[in-house]
């Protein structure tokens, strides 16, 4: 697993100004975003596979946004190969 940054969304459609990986977090803060996707995963049943979840590391710790069974898209993809 990886951890990415991404930049703010833009309007109308959302889309990422920009993606960054490696994350430039703290390997403590990645470790906890890493641990809640896993934890996530198992939580769903899932217990091999490719996942693509998305979270936010906040004042409060990592926070779940997303959970979907497939790859990554844009810089992602390269990160985990």
């Amino acid at each position: 697993a990886s951890v990415s940054d991404n930049g703010p969304t833009r309007e109308p459609y959302f889309n990422e100004t920009w993606g960054l990986c490696p994350s430039l977090l703290s390997v403590k803060e990645q470790a906890a975003l890493k641990d809640l996707s896993v934890q996530s995963v198992q939580a769903l049943g899932f217990t091999s596979g490719v996942f693509h979840v998305e979270c936010k590391y906040t004042s409060t710790g990592p926070q779940l946004i997303e959970v979907n069974a497939r790859m990554g898209g844009g810089p992602v993809r390269k990160c985990n190969r």
